[in-house]
C-alpha cells in the first residue's frame, strides 16, 4: 500500500482532508470545466497506475447518471452528479481492500484540490463474489461541487474501533489513539464502520515495531470499508509507527 512516506514524496498532505470530506449526495447540475476534469483524470490516473488498479473518469448528464446510481445504491439518493470516477478491481478481497485503501487516497486529494465526491454505496459490477479473479469488481465515487454544504458524519466511539488486549483504554500510546481518531474521520456505508483495530501483544519480530491488526465484520462492502479506514489509520498513526499483522 501506499505509505505516508510516498505521500510526502509527492509534497501532499492529506491529513487536513480527513476532517474537510463531507460525503456529498447533491452536486451542482452544471459540468465541470476543463481544467478541473483534467486535474480529476491526472489524479486518478497517478494513483490507478501506482496501485495498479483502474480509475476511469465518467461523464453524462445528471439524469442518466443518476438513475444508474439510485439503481445501485443502497442508501442515499444522487442528484445533480455530472462526473463519476469508476474505480477497479479483480473481484478478491484483496482486490476491494484496494479500491477502498486508494479510492478513498483519490477522495482526499480530490479534497484538497476542492472538489465534493461521495461513495456509491454499492458496486457497479456483477462479479464481487467471484474469488476466481475473473472478471472485476467496481465501485463508483461521484465528483463535483457540493449544492450545499456538508455536515460531519456520525462516528462510533473509539473504544467500540479498537481492542488493546487488557491494556487500559486511557494508557493506549498515543499513536495508536491517532490512528483511532482518523478512523472515526473515515466513511463507510450507512456509517456503520465496521471495522476493528487491535493493538497485538507482541512486536514485530524483525523491525521490533508494535503490529496492528484490522479486520472487517459482515456488512455492505465490508472489505471495501476495511481498505478505507486502514488508510485513514496509516495517516493519523504514521505508516513509521507500526507494522500490519
Amino acid at each position: 500500500m501506499m505509505g505516508e512516506l510516498q505521500l510526502t514524496t509527492l509534497g501532499v498532505d492529506v491529513k487536513p482532508a480527513m476532517k474537510q470530506r463531507h460525503s456529498t449526495r447533491m452536486f451542482v447540475d452544471e459540468p465541470l470545466g476543463d481544467d478541473e476534469l483534467a486535474t480529476i483524470r491526472s489524479l486518478a490516473a497517478n494513483i490507478g497506475g501506482a496501485a495498479d488498479i483502474g480509475m476511469h473518469v465518467v461523464s453524462g448528464d445528471a439524469a442518466s447518471l443518476g438513475d444508474t446510481l439510485d439503481s445501485v445504491s443502497h442508501y442515499g439518493k444522487f442528484r445533480g452528479v455530472r462526473h463519476l470516477v469508476v474505480v477497479t478491481a479483480p473481484p478478491t478481497r484483496a482486490g476491494q481492500r484496494n479500491v477502498g485503501y486508494y479510492g478513498e487516497l483519490l477522495v482526499l486529494l480530490l479534497t484538497n484540490a476542492g472538489f465534493d465526491t461521495g461513495w456509491v454505496g454499492g458496486s457497479l459490477g456483477e462479479n464481487e463474489d467471484d474469488s476466481s479473479g475473473n472478471g472485476e469488481f467496481r465501485v463508483a465515487i461521484a465528483v463535483g461541487h457540493a449544492a450545499r454544504p456538508g455536515h460531519p458524519h456520525r462516528s462510533k466511539a473509539a473504544a467500540e474501533l479498537c481492542e488493546l488486549h487488557g491494556m487500559p483504554f486511557e494508557d493506549m500510546p498515543a499513536w495508536f489513539q491517532h490512528g483511532i481518531e482518523a478512523v472515526q474521520l473515515a466513511p463507510s456505508a450507512l456509517n456503520r464502520q465496521p471495522v476493528r483495530f487491535e493493538l497485538l501483544d507482541d512486536a514485530d519480530g524483525r523491525t521490533g515495531l508494535p503490529v496492528v491488526r484490522a479486520t472487517a465484520t459482515d456488512d455492505l462492502l465490508a472489505t471495501v470499508g476495511l481498505g478505507v479506514a486502514e488508510l485513514h489509520f496509516e495517516l493519523g498513526a504514521g505508516r513509521d509507527s507500526f507494522v500490519w499483522a
